[in-house]
This record gives C-alpha cells, sequence and structure tokens, in this order.
C-alpha cells in the first residue's frame, strides 16, 4: 500500500524517500532511523525534519533548480492525527512527472488527506445537487486496514479533504465527509465519502470541478496520468497489462492494472490517487501499491499470481484498481444496491 504513515511505511522510509541518495545527508538520516527504518519521533522527530530540509536544499543546489518552482518545503511539525504523516507541498517532479506547465489545470478535481491522496468524484448520473463524492483507498480508511471479507457502508465520517486551485495545487479550502458511501479492501482497494456539500456548491465556492468515473473496463495501451494531491505531482504512462489476482500480506485484488514504467513509478502518499484517461479525461482507475523492496507477498510488496497459480514480483512495479466496477452495484439514481445480480463488490458487513 503506498501512503504516509502507519505501521508499514515508517517515517524515516518518507524521508529517505524525499532525500534520495544526497551522500552524508542520507547516512545521517539512515544514522538516525536505524536499520529498520523505524524511529522515536518524540526523540528524534525534531532533528530528522531538519536533516530532510538540508538535504533536499544540497539536491537544489546539485541540480540547479528553482527553491520557488521545483523543491518542497518541510513544515517543522507533523500532522496530529497522524503523527508518521509527512505534509509536503509541491514536491519537484521526478521521472516520469510532468511539469504544471504541460497540463490545463492539472490539479481540477484533485484533494489531498492526511497521508494518502485523493478525488472529488461524480457517477454518470450524478446531478449538480447531489451530496458530492471523494474518492481514496480502502487502505486509506482513516479506520486503519479494513480485514479482509470486510466491507463498510453508510458509516458515518468528518473527514477534512484540502481543495486544491486546478492550476498549481495549491491549497484553497476545505471540505469535510458526512459519511462514508463504501470502503473495502477485499477484491479491489476502495473508500468512498459523501461529503456534506454539493456538487453545486463546491463548483461555486472553489471553481472546481467532479472528474467522472468512466463506466466502462479500460484497455491495455491507454494513456493515463496519476495526479497525486498529498504530494501535488503528476505521473504519465500507459496501462501494461492486467493482473488475473494482486496479493499482498492478507489482501487480494482482481483485475488490476498494472503501469509501465519508466512514468508511473509510484511512491508513498501516492495512494487514493485517481487513475485518469489522458484522452476522456474520465477517471478509470484508482492508484494503491507497489513493490516497494522486492519482497514476495508481503505488506507493501505486492505479487502477481496468474491463472495457473505461478507467482512473480518485481521491485518497483506499480499497481491500480480499476472503478468501473462500481456501476454494477448501483441503481439508476446512483446510489449503491448490493442485491443486484451483476455486482461483484464485497458486501458489506455493516
Amino acid at each position: 500500500m503506498h501512503f504516509i504513515g502507519g505501521p508499514h511505511v515508517p517515517l524515516c522510509h518518507s524521508y529517505l524517500l524525499i532525500c534520495g541518495s544526497v551522500g552524508r545527508l542520507r547516512d545521517r538520516l539512515r544514522h538516525k532511523c536505524g536499520s529498520n527504518g523505524r524511529v522515536n519521533t518524540a526523540k528524534n522527530g525534531g532533528a530528522l525534519v531538519a536533516l530532510a530540509a538540508a538535504a533536499l536544499a544540497q539536491l537544489t543546489a546539485c541540480a540547479g533548480a528553482s527553491p520557488a518552482e521545483d523543491v518542497a518545503t518541510i513544515p517543522a511539525s507533523l500532522e496530529a492525527a497522524q503523527p508518521d504523516a509527512l505534509l509536503v507541498d509541491d514536491v519537484a517532479p521526478a521521472t516520469g512527472s510532468l511539469p504544471v506547465s504541460d497540463i490545463a489545470q492539472p490539479y481540477d478535481g484533485i484533494v489531498a488527506l492526511s497521508g494518502c491522496s485523493g478525488a472529488l468524484v461524480r457517477f454518470i448520473m450524478s446531478k449538480p445537487g447531489d451530496a458530492a463524492m471523494v474518492m481514496t483507498n480502502g487502505h486509506c480508511y482513516e479506520g486503519g486496514f479494513i480485514a479482509p471479507g470486510v466491507a463498510l457502508r453508510e458509516q458515518a465520517s468528518s473527514r477534512g479533504f484540502d481543495v486544491l486551485r486546478p492550476s498549481d495545487g495549491q491549497t484553497i479550502g476545505k471540505l469535510s465527509a458526512s459519511r462514508i458511501l463504501y470502503a473495502t479492501m477485499t477484491g479491489t482497494d476502495v473508500t468512498l465519502y459523501q461529503l456534506s456539500s454539493t456538487f453545486a456548491d463546491i463548483s461555486s465556492r472553489y471553481s472546481v470541478n467532479a472528474l467522472t468515473i468512466s463506466d466502462r473496463h479500460p484497455v491495455v495501451g491507454a494513456p493515463i496520468r496519476i495526479i497525486s494531491g498529498f504530494w501535488r505531482r503528476s505521473f504519465s504512462c500507459t496501462i501494461r497489462y492486467f493482473v488475473n489476482e494482486l496479493d499482498e500480506g492478507q489482501w487480494v485484488w482482481r483485475d488490476s492494472i498494472r503501469f509501465t514504467d519508466p512514468g508511473c513509478e509510484t511512491f508513498p502518499g501516492t495512494s487514493g490517487a485517481p487513475i485518469v484517461h489522458r484522452t476522456t479525461g474520465e477517471i478509470i482507475g484508482i492508484n494503491n501499491t507497489g513493490n516497494e523492496r522486492g519482497e514476495r507477498c508481503s505488506n507493501s510488496n505486492p505479487c502477481e499470481v496468474d491463472a495457473a497459480g505461478n507467482v512473480t514480483y518485481e521491485k518497483g512495479a506499480s499497481y491500480g484498481q480499476e472503478t468501473y466496477i462500481l456501476y454494477a452495484c448501483l441503481n439508476e439514481a446512483g446510489k449503491f444496491d448490493f442485491s443486484k445480480p451483476d455486482c461483484t463488490l464485497q458486501k458489506p458487513n455493516r
């Protein structure tokens, strides 16, 4: 799973990811973090922030980049709700990411949330007066990882989301959830929130538009863009192929999307970012994981299982989950009806 914070993506991993290879500064970060990448934040958290900032300054000098355009600044504190979450705006583009100037309104409909990315979304049948929705991953659910075989629906939530300015990704406002419409990590990896505002209200207040979820299965070779609200960063590539079964720890996902590389090498914090078709502008999937350490089928190291049961895995491989499957569980008004015969989503437990 590609999120910042929690037991599987320690704080130090996030700092090392940002700092990259910066000689002695990176060695000092490793010394602070220890061999397992974990840290006593009460003891070393402030020092790590300072070291990470210094490393970014070195990266700027080495690359000759303009700090205003290309390098993030790290705040002195971490978000209280998730002490292991790193909050960074305007991260420098890396291989495969696109500069803002190359995309018209690149952050329209994109939101940020604690530790993950997300998007303001609508179904094809959604109307302006309907309560708006935000989609992210199931593993980004504020209650923690959802156990295998479990799905949630109609659960109260007051989760907050940062609204991003479409042109440059700067935070321009806040949105709040009123409830969780659906969430699961079984078969797919999705949480869908209903907001306390309508689509029309949000459009009028912030001049942002919800992204439409496509009702069609994507195709191999489709040009895609993965837009992370958490990192204010965009990745561009194509769909390489579809995975029969993707296993990660206790969880199993079906018909997953494998991205081409170089181009879409996603990482912690990009979880929940929409996979947008570059031609239609519709969401065809949701970014959710990648093999970080080259391990077999463990947490943050998914493996592919083909129809014959053969298992393969590759360090650096990144994946997403399809979203067209939601439509088979919707009625004509765009409300969930899990009794429909073609609905393949995990049935809610409560």
